[in-house]
């Protein structure tokens, strides 16, 4: 009997074992579609050495859905990888799980007499919610051994429109007591513990998300994320985040200064001197948010820092991504008359997005595919047409308005050790979440991949 419990801890244990991460598959939109595709890496942005002989990279970063609800730290994560990457194992980063109270500024909403707010109706009339505030934004900073300066900016978007939109509708559901619940409802804490955490996990603070983004209350996250962008943008040429704010305080938190979400911050002459240096990363639902906002920007016919940034083809990397299964939810009524947009067909040059997606992650997408896909079935007359001819797929990749290179992963444990593999079913949660600890794909993020073989990372 002992000798069976300790097979069966064993089996457990080993589900939780860290897999090496393989390429299976790297796919391509590109010109030389034959190389599969080239991914350049973080080091090749970096930015001319300083006087003191560093070079800096920034990275802005966007969670996904249900974030402030998990027991994790925003980019914690993708800097330890940096760290691993670059021999500094045991770095310790700071633990604030959400916006930093000294270094974050606060976005809120703006009109003409200076803060604003916007207000929703709901299934009651007589309930309306309001939103003013929108977002937080800090930094986190990592120097390597070899002298580059990572510059991770956060955005943090989730809390705020929990508490102002989804909270009212289906808060009184979850397993969190707040003083706002209806007396003698306890619903969640009722519940069986896989139903409870499942349900919290997937409806309550995941599909909520989406619900809200997919609505009209959806520009909300976009002018956060939008705003984001271009603070990251100032603060890199010398317009410090604190500096920039309207010289509030926030209530919540009065040590955090107030950035006016107004147009005019990302339309204000900013000459972001170093616009090479930007990259992008996005987990899972935040990776179409960031997507929408990008591509937006792209077809407008202003110029603004983020279009300084989006000039020097950065390369977008999203671990996990649902882009073209929210597609789905923003399909609108042909309009012949949107059919060419000038702004994006005069580019010289595309950003890049470098597509993560483990074979086993349920919550994820390829997207080369999915172009191929809807070039294929949009129109009768292309059935007969090669597909892989350079015109053709430059083409789809200036209609989409990206370069894709999509690489298929495989990293993922069983679930619950043998006993999953003996079942055949894979940890989709650790497909979904845990890109930054294989050493392997932080190496290909970091260093670029090789030309000659497309799966593997380059030395740097």
């Amino acid at each position: 009997m002992k000798a069976m419990f300790a097979l069966l801890a064993l089996a457990l244990a080993s589900g939780c074992a860290s897999q090496k991460a393989s390429v299976l598959n790297m796919n391509s939109m590109e010109l030389k579609s034959s190389d599969r595709g080239q991914i350049e890496g973080l080091e090749s942005r970096a930015a001319p050495p300083d006087e003191f002989g560093v070079r800096d990279v920034n990275i802005v970063f966007f969670h996904g859905m249900g974030w402030t609800q998990k027991e994790s730290t925003l980019a914690k994560e993708f800097i330890k990888g940096l760290a691993r990457h670059y021999g500094d194992g045991n770095l310790s980063t700071q633990e604030e799980d959400l916006c930093s109270a000294d270094g974050g500024v606060l976005i809120r909403l703006s009109n003409d007499q200076g803060i604003g707010k916007l207000q929703y109706s709901t299934d009651l009339r007589s309930s309306i919610l309001t939103v003013d505030e929108i977002g937080c934004m800090d930094q986190r900073s990592y120097t390597t051994s070899a002298g580059i300066r990572y510059n991770v900016y956060r955005l943090f978007w989730d809390d705020y429109i929990w508490e102002a939109l989804q909270g009212p509708h289906v808060g009184y559901d979850d397993d969190v007591f707040r003083k706002t619940d209806p007396p003698n409802e306890r619903v969640g804490e009722s519940r069986k513990k896989f139903n409870k955490d499942y349900k919290d996990t997937i409806l309550n603070y995941g599909l909520t998300d989406v619900a809200v983004y997919l609505s009209p209350a959806g520009d909300l996250i976009r002018k956060a994320v939008r705003t984001s962008i271009c603070l990251a943008a100032g603060d890199s040429a010398g317009q410090r985040l604190e500096e920039r704010g309207s010289g509030a305080r926030s209530q919540s938190d009065k040590a955090r200064v107030v950035i006016l979400d107004k147009d005019n911050i990302c339309e204000q002459s900013i000459r972001v001197e170093n616009a090479a240096s930007f990259a992008f990363a996005s987990e899972s639902f935040g990776s179409r948010v960031l997507f929408d906002v990008l591509r937006a920007e792209m077809r407008n016919e202003k110029t603004t820092a983020i279009d300084q940034i989006l000039n020097q083809s950065p390369e977008i990397y999203m671990l996990g991504n649902q882009v073209p299964l929210l597609g789905l939810g923003q399909l609108a009524e042909y309009d012949r008359s949107a059919e060419t947009n000038v702004a994006l067909n005069a580019r010289t040059s595309l950003p890049k997005i470098v597509v993560l997606s483990e074979l086993n992650d349920i919550l994820t997408y390829e997207i080369v595919p999915y172009l191929e896909y809807l070039w294929m079935r949009g129109q009768a007359d292309r059935t007969h047409q090669d597909l892989n001819k350079p015109e053709i797929r430059d083409s789809i990749a200036r209609e989409f308005g990206f370069e894709v290179v999509d690489l298929r992963l495989r990293f993922a444990p069983p679930f619950l050790g043998v006993i999953g593999n003996f079942l055949g079913i894979a940890d989709t949660a650790h497909a979904h979440t845990r890109h930054a600890e294989k050493p392997r794909i932080m190496k290909m993020l970091v260093c670029g991949n090789r030309t000659s073989e497309a799966g593997e990372p380059r030395d740097c």
